[in-house]
């Protein structure tokens, strides 16, 4: 069998992934090894301040960066 990296997505606006969503995002992230998440949010991750602040909320909670992946859905409507 071929290893297939799972992939989880989230389509929401970014003022709803709290510390609490955040936490258990990054406790399902911890459970499943090389998993990744693609975060998408409209108007918002094009701002790297936003981006930061988010990745920096899954690094305190043990979640390396490379496993984030942010979208603003403008640009992906656009592409």
């Amino acid at each position: 069998l071929e290893f297939r990296r799972v992939l989880f997505r989230s389509f929401n606006n970014q003022a709803k992934l709290g510390d609490r969503v955040v936490a258990t995002w990054s406790r399902i992230l911890d459970a499943v090894p090389d998993s990744r998440l693609i975060l998408r949010s409209s108007g918002h991750f094009d701002d790297p301040a936003t981006r930061d602040r988010l990745g920096g909320k899954f690094a305190a909670q043990g979640i390396d960066a490379a496993r984030l992946d942010f979208q603003d859905s403008h640009a992906c409507k656009s592409a």
